[in-house]
């Protein structure tokens, strides 16, 4: 392979000689120092072979010497090539702006994939890397992964573990986030126990810290539950870590307005669509107007990415906006099924908003007709829930400390 490239960038031709010495035509040829490949007889007195283009002038004597009729069948290599397009100067520009372009794909970032995050914004992690250089553009030489993993481990407190990988110039950062996202408070920090719900009282299990509420006590969301500040008769003042869990009756409200005459939008089939295309941090439409003939219509969008097969390619996105028509029907509805179309929808808001550990008590839906001609429809959870969170004391309210010479 390495010979048939050399080969090429030389220059080789193929020849046909003809004449009843062929023997002593080689012979002179190999005696000149002339390379002839690829002999290949037709009869007695042909033959084809290839000449490399520097040997072809040297051809000349053997050929005459031994009476041989040597002429060109085809021409090979970079020479010819060139030769071929040496006046046609922008296919030259174009080649040469096609390596240049090759060279830098291959040489600089040109994308950065980053998957197994939901808590942490993606728009977070990627500041983060470009404070260490890794953004699309820059350059992939010099990239070392593990200054980059210890700094976003120091910048991201959510985070547990992060992969890096480096595919040809396409970065892919691999998160896994932390089970727990609350910041744990060291156990030799003393704090306090408080709220971070409304709520009232209905059970206390509090194994450090003096409790300052009750059952039946209602309190407010930054209310003091339990405080790291204990007064004991043999000790007197110390401050604790106080931690354990306070139970409290919390109530979820949702509230929403539904019509009794309404519209309901179909579709018509009919639709007009607009492309974008985004490479790198460049976005590009690929219409001339973005308008629409609909006098009703409904808006969806959607993103596309494509990947090149190479790695040291940048992917494209296409972002596809659908105007679609629609024709509007007038109709009504009761206000018990306004009260029942609103209490599933609320209903399933707020339980997205409560999480797994919380018991729900008691579900409620009332509702009611407005002056507009409106349905309200109010839906609460009553739960039963841990509101308590360990949280500094301030420094500045502890008491100050005896000096021992106090008697």
């Amino acid at each position: 392979m390495e010979q048939n490239l050399f080969t090429y960038l030389r220059g080789s031709l193929r020849i046909q000689a003809e004449g009843p010495f062929l023997e002593r035509f080689i012979n002179l040829c190999f005696h000149r120092g002339i390379r002839v490949r690829n002999i290949r007889y037709l009869g007695s007195n042909r033959l084809h072979a290839d000449v490399d283009l520097k040997s072809f002038k040297g051809v000349r004597n053997p050929a005459f010497r031994s009476q041989t009729h040597v002429r060109i069948l085809q021409r090979n290599g970079l020479p010819f090539l060139l030769h071929r397009y040496k006046r046609r100067r922008l296919a030259l520009v174009g080649v040469a702006c096609f390596f240049v372009i090759l060279w830098y794909t291959s040489t600089h970032i040109m994308g950065i994939t980053i998957y197994g995050n939901s808590r942490i914004p993606t728009e977070q992690i990627e500041a983060a890397l470009a404070e260490r250089n890794i953004m699309v553009g820059e350059t992939v030489r010099g990239i070392q992964k593990d200054p980059i993993r210890n700094h976003l481990m120091q910048e991201l407190d959510d985070l547990a573990w992060v992969g890096i990988n480096l595919s040809g110039s396409r970065i892919y950062v691999e998160i896994v986030e932390r089970i727990d996202a609350e910041k744990r408070i060291d156990e030799a920090t003393p704090c306090d126990l408080v709220a971070t719900k409304d709520g009232v009282i209905t059970k206390l299990a509090v194994r450090e810290g003096q409790s300052v509420v009750k059952p039946g006590s209602g309190v407010r969301a930054g209310d003091v539950l339990a405080s790291g500040m204990v007064d004991n008769e043999t000790v007197g003042f110390r401050t604790v870590h106080a931690y354990g869990e306070v139970f409290a009756r919390t109530v979820y409200q949702e509230t929403a307005e539904y019509p009794l005459s309404y519209r309901e939008a179909h579709p018509t089939g009919k639709e007009k669509n607009y492309y974008t295309l985004q490479v790198l941090d460049k976005t590009i439409p690929l219409y001339f107007k973005e308008s629409s003939k609909y006098t009703e219509y409904e808006i969806h969008e959607g993103e596309t990415e494509y990947r090149p097969p190479f790695d040291f390619l940048p992917s494209f996105f296409m972002t596809k906006k659908t105007y679609l028509e629609t024709w509007s029907e007038p109709k009504t509805r009761t206000q018990k099924e306004a009260e029942a179309l609103g209490k599933e929808e609320l209903f399933q808001k707020l339980e997205e908003q409560i999480a797994d550990d919380v018991q729900i008590e008691e579900r409620k839906v009332e509702s009611f007709l407005t002056e507009q001609g409106n349905v309200r429809v109010t839906a609460t959870f009553t739960c039963i829930e841990n509101i308590a969170v360990e949280a500094p004391m301030e420094t500045d309210i502890l008491p100050p400390e005896e000096s021992p010479e106090t008697t």
